[in-house]
């Protein structure tokens, strides 16, 4: 059977990415793991600022609870869709190149919830291009089938207006 890991950080670009995953794990018949990660550990994370006090254990929990939600609302209209899902301490991006290692894709949104909003990529989705062993979709902020849904049309420069 075929695997799919998807990225799930709570920004609408993972949404978008979870929604995707779940439209390819029906099309394969494929069992797909959403990942969310949080950097708590000390070190470098973003989080290992956290002081002792708080319960990481919590912060686990709310986390996971929030993937719950975006589950559900990505399986909508997909019943067959069964989704695994992980609320993990650690980098995205190595988790997610971590992961790669044992399934056949890794979806991830083209930006997360990172400051650069300028960028084209974000740091997760360019981190796991970077080192994953399996084939990357990385899901764009505007898709075609958006356009569609809301009567837009893509020209493309071979096309006539």
């Amino acid at each position: 059977m075929r695997r799919i890991v998807v990225g799930v950080d709570g920004s609408d670009s993972a949404r978008k990415a979870l929604k995707w995953a779940v439209r390819e794990a029906e099309a394969w018949g494929a069992e797909l793991t959403a990942i969310a990660a949080v950097p708590m550990a000390s070190g470098a994370g973003a989080l290992a600022w956290l002081p002792a006090a708080v319960d990481r254990e919590q912060v686990l929990t709310d986390v996971r609870s929030g993937l719950d939600r975006a589950i559900v609302e990505a399986t909508e209209g997909h019943p067959d869709v069964v989704v695994r899902r992980h609320a993990l301490d650690g980098n995205a991006a190595e988790l997610m190149s971590e992961f790669s290692t044992a399934v056949d894709l890794v979806v991830v949104g083209s930006r997360g919830r990172g400051g650069f909003s300028g960028l084209l990529l974000g740091s997760v989705s360019q981190g796991v291009l970077s080192h994953a062993s399996c084939p990357v979709m990385v899901v764009p902020a505007r898709t075609r089938d958006e356009d569609v849904r809301v009567g837009r049309t893509q020209t493309t420069p071979w096309s006539r207006a």
